[in-house]
């Protein structure tokens, strides 16, 4: 029994005790009372004290409850979510907050034991925080985990387009977005990871390294140990592509294939993908092409067809497969608006500001007159008045010789007043 519930059991006793002693003089009285004044005056006043001791020991069954349910929601078996404290100074952290490690590592300890920590040039938030796990954004560079193993762990990272589902383990992750290559390390323990270029939920096993690369289309994978303090000089050395066999999880030697080949091929289905686009059924094209392998997918649809996917994913909440899409546009040379929607969805959906940031200049690039240039103009002032005020100063000046009146130029006023 928890010692706090043992002590105040024990003053309930006490209490009631003295209660008892204080109510013998009482008693005396009242019997010399009762030869004056009658019987009914003593039974009054026995009353009373009845009522009192009684009042004393519901007071103290009403605190013992009390304990024993606060108790109750703080032991193991608590409904509170995770909270987690930032680097020595265990300074609270908080969800949405930007965590970035400039010249030194920085390290994340939760609450139920896991760690994470970010490199040097790295940059990070907790997206969500729940009673048995979190949901980390990897905006940029390294990150070390080391996630506690439970019967109900979840844990989500999201990287760019990938994402990767831990219950416990201990793994590296590195997400370069200018070069869009990501990479995932594990030490001990599996993974799952879903992205481009990948089948559905492919799993990463202790000793295994995978490396994508979402411009040349490729994904590899590596067999063997990598111990943490090798990681650095490992990830400089060319890594061999697996075969499609080896990404499916089969026994064959590891040998350099083409992209097309490095997903499952596509398998026949009652009613396919193409046949959902063009009965206007959206949601249901999305969720054929993942099934069929949305990568393979992507390689044979039209380009009006996969314009159609970016729409059905966007607002199907499918960020990644929305990026896919767009960067196989941007492939086969489709410009301009596919930088546009890259630098929103960055923004809007994967919480990646200097991603978003990047794609934006690079639609301001590309198309400097387009449609969409008062839009991305006012987006780079958003995302970069407080991250990089220098810079938002001259795109406001930049906005309001363009567009004196349009939907930004407050925010571009307040921002070239500074």
């Amino acid at each position: 029994m928890d010692p706090l519930i043992v002590k105040l059991e024990e003053l309930g006793r006490a209490v009631a005790d003295a209660s008892d002693r204080a109510a013998e003089p009482a008693r005396t009285l009242a019997q010399a009372r009762s030869r004056l004044f009658g019987a009914a005056r003593q039974r009054a006043t026995s009353l009373r004290y009845v009522l009192a001791a009684a009042a004393v020991v519901v007071v103290g069954l009403v605190v013992v409850l009390g304990v024993r349910r606060l108790g109750a929601g703080l032991g193991p078996d608590s409904t509170l979510a995770l909270s987690f404290v930032i680097d020595a100074a265990e300074r609270p952290g908080a969800i949405g907050e930007w965590i970035s490690a400039d010249a030194e590592r920085v390290e994340l300890r939760f609450s139920e034991g896991s760690r994470l920590a970010l490199e040097p040039h790295s940059r990070m938030r907790v997206a969500n925080l729940t009673p048995h796990g979190a949901e980390v954004v990897v905006e940029q560079g390294d990150l070390d985990a080391r996630i506690t193993p439970g019967t109900a762990t979840a844990w989500a990272l999201r990287a760019g387009p990938f994402r990767v589902l831990v219950t416990g383990t201990q793994f590296d992750l590195r997400w370069d977005a200018a070069a869009q290559r990501f990479e995932l390390t594990v030490r001990e323990g599996s993974v799952k990871v879903a992205g481009p270029h990948l089948p559905a939920d492919r799993s990463v096993v202790a000793g295994e390294r995978l490396v994508v690369s979402i411009p040349d289309g490729r994904a590899e994978l590596a067999r063997g140990p990598i111990p943490r303090e090798t990681a650095d000089a490992a990830s400089a050395a060319p890594v061999p592509a697996p075969s499609a066999a080896s990404l499916l999880g089969e026994s064959v030697p590891t040998a350099r294939v083409s992209p097309e080949r490095d997903v499952p091929p596509v398998e026949p289905a009652v009613e396919s993908w193409r046949e959902h686009l063009q009965a206007g059924r959206r949601r249901e094209a999305l969720a054929a092409a993942e099934r069929q392998g949305f990568s393979n997918v992507l390689g044979v649809a039209s380009n009006k067809e996969l314009w159609q996917l970016v729409d059905a994913a966007r607002f199907g909440g499918r960020p990644a497969e929305a990026v896919s899409a767009l960067q196989e546009l941007r492939e086969r040379g489709v410009r301009g608006n596919t930088s546009f929607l890259l630098g929103k969805i960055s923004a809007d959906q994967q919480g990646a500001p200097s991603q978003a940031t990047s794609w934006f200049q690079t639609y301001l690039r590309e198309e400097p007159g387009g449609e969409l240039a008062e839009e991305a103009l006012g987006r780079l002032m958003q995302l970069q008045r407080r991250s990089n005020p220098s810079a938002a100063s001259a795109v406001a000046k930049q906005y309001l010789a363009r567009y004196p009146k349009g939907a930004y130029a407050t925010l571009a006023k307040s921002i070239s007043a500074r």
